[in-house]
């Protein structure tokens, strides 16, 4: 099933991580500023950005701070071709990518001072094992910056699980905020800082999404800010970016 799910995503976002639409409903300089800000970074020490897509975020990073490296993780073997190729273009020397399974990260042990995860983390199928993963290739005292998408609490039935779902692109969860906190402590974090910001994207319009919006209470879609504009439904979600720190092994 896991394998199952890690294929659906990786052969959805195969063909569309390096157009321009991809890029500029996720693209947003003032978000990927503040997660910037959030890093503590040490010369000649390794940074993991798991779930790296076009390379967005770790491109940005590796460029603002040649002293770094960068590693930038994740299942879609075409788009890290790409980022390769990007890589040799503009001739940096502190960045790298590379494809693994969705499920064991290709790192040793304390490998990374620090990670981010950005708009990645609800694909993934086994969310206790990354996190232990996540754990594993960490330092001791080491941060992880997670900045995913959540469920309000108002939503109580996963009404916007259901909607993502319907775009068949492996989604498996927008987490509620005390719910993914849990699940990092559990495997040895505390959490340090956290911030919130909002990213609004469409969905083509059809007819499963507005059955789906009709059978569910008001406030729930108000609070989504769901609207349809010509053929497309537009939703607005909140970003949870949380910083957690390392405690345990």
């Amino acid at each position: 099933m896991e394998k199952e799910q890690i294929e659906k995503t990786r052969q959805k976002f195969d063909s569309i991580l390096h157009t321009d639409g991809y890029k500029k409903i996720h693209s947003d300089e003032k978000h990927l500023r503040n997660l910037l800000n959030l890093f503590e970074l040490k010369p000649d020490c390794h940074y993991l950005d798991l779930g790296t897509g076009n390379g967005y975020l770790a491109f940005a990073l590796a460029e603002k701070n040649k002293s770094i490296f960068v590693e930038g993780l994740d299942i879609v073997e075409n788009s890290i071709m790409k980022n390769k190729q990007i890589v040799k273009e503009k001739g940096l020397k502190n960045i790298k990518f590379e494809a693994y399974d969705g499920i064991n990260f290709p790192y040793p042990d304390g490998f990374f001072s620090g990670g981010i995860s950005r708009y990645a983390m609800h694909h993934f199928p086994n969310i206790n094992h990354s996190i232990r993963e996540i754990n594993r290739v960490l330092e001791k005292g080491g941060f992880f910056i997670l900045s995913d998408a959540k469920t309000y609490d108002i939503d109580k039935k996963g009404f916007i699980d259901e909607f993502q779902k319907f775009l068949e692109d492996g989604h498996n969860h927008f987490y509620y905020e005390n719910e993914i906190i849990e699940l990092f402590n559990n495997q040895g974090f505390i959490k340090e800082k956290i911030f919130d910001s909002y990213i609004r994207y469409p969905r083509k319009y059809n007819k499963r999404y507005q059955d789906l919006i009709d059978g569910e209470a008001g406030e729930v879609v108000n609070k989504y800010k769901m609207e349809v504009v010509d053929d497309n439904i537009f939703m607005t979600v909140q970003i949870m970016n949380i910083l957690f720190r390392k405690i345990k092994p």
